[in-house]
């Protein structure tokens, strides 16, 4: 609305100069002007020109900043929210961890001794066995800085790490990864001693097979190679037999035996070596040839005696 009342004012102002400047030259001329009142008349009417041409140009909005076509750079405004200032976090100290075998325990065992932290109320043990999950050994007070450990007969390798808690259980210290390995020896197997014959029937081949026992033993497999063919197993017996009979196909001409103790994971705590027993074989009788047939012969003619 001011806008529009401005715009009239400044084209009234525009037609009373133009007609000012029309007709005081024309009075001037019929009077005469001078050169200075000519001039004078020509800059008014320029100057009531250009208040009109300039208020004739559109009003335009300064740019946005958060405007793509802008040239203001958001980050170069005025910073009105103070940032936040926190406390720098405290280092966290690295502690010494020592680990190794303990010769003095029954099965496998570690020991682990660690450096000492003058923020810790307390220290936790954490270890990996083999490849399994990490596991707490232990929380421990200030004043200790030694622990065992005892381990599984399966374990190969041991990874212990010690941390530093203060009061509020945060972490204030910590030590590296410590391996401690172990060598797994295999479990010692016994040697059974085997003995098989074979057994005359009249209906089909078989044998009997006697062995010795293992203490370690929860029970026997006997074990059985006929001929050429893939290994079979008799049968499974409890830790008190000690013998086995075992019938044989018709067509046997060998079979292989031995035995196995199976301990009570499942384990093979001992075996014997092969006993061997062969079977002869009776080849039937060709039937004799038949007579060979003699192919028809010719007749000879008779010679034809001359005239």
């Amino acid at each position: 609305m001011h806008r529009i009342s401005r715009l009239k004012v400044v084209v009234v102002l525009a037609t009373v100069g133009v007609l000012f400047g029309v007709v005081a030259p024309a009075s001037a001329l019929s009077n005469n002007p001078t050169l200075e009142e000519e001039l004078q008349a020509i800059r008014r009417a320029n100057r009531v020109a250009s208040l009109v041409q300039a208020d004739s140009i559109p009003a335009v909005d300064p740019p946005r900043v958060d405007s793509p076509h802008s040239d203001v750079r958001p980050d170069i405004r005025p910073i009105d929210v103070r940032p936040e200032i926190l406390p720098a976090p405290r280092p966290i100290q690295l502690l010494k961890l020592e680990c190794g075998h303990l010769a003095d325990v029954d099965g496998k065992a570690a020991g682990c001794k660690w450096s000492e932290s003058n923020q810790a109320h307390a220290y936790q043990l954490w270890v990996i066995v083999n490849r399994q999950a990490r596991e707490l050994v232990g929380t421990y007070n200030a004043s200790t800085l030694s622990a065992k450990d005892r381990l599984p007969e399966d374990t190969h390798v041991a990874r212990y790490a010690v941390v530093a808690l203060d009061k509020s259980r945060t972490i204030v210290g910590r030590s590296r990864l410590v391996s401690v390995t172990f060598k797994n020896e295999p479990p010692a197997i016994d040697e059974l001693k085997i003995e098989c014959e074979k057994i005359d029937t009249d209906a089909r081949k078989a044998a009997r097979c006697d062995w010795s026992g293992s203490d370690q033993a929860r029970g026997y497999q006997l074990w059985r190679l006929v001929n050429r063919g893939h290994r079979e197993l008799v049968g499974t017996f409890n830790n008190e037999t000690f013998s086995a009979r075992n019938a044989l196909p018709d067509d046997t001409f060998v079979v292989r035996y031995a035995v196995l103790a199976i301990g009570t994971k499942g384990q093979i705590v001992g075996r014997s070596r092969v006993a061997t027993l062969t079977f002869p074989t009776i080849r039937p009788i060709d039937p004799p040839l038949p007579r060979p047939i003699d192919p028809p012969v010719k007749p000879i003619d008779p010679p034809i005696e001359p005239p």
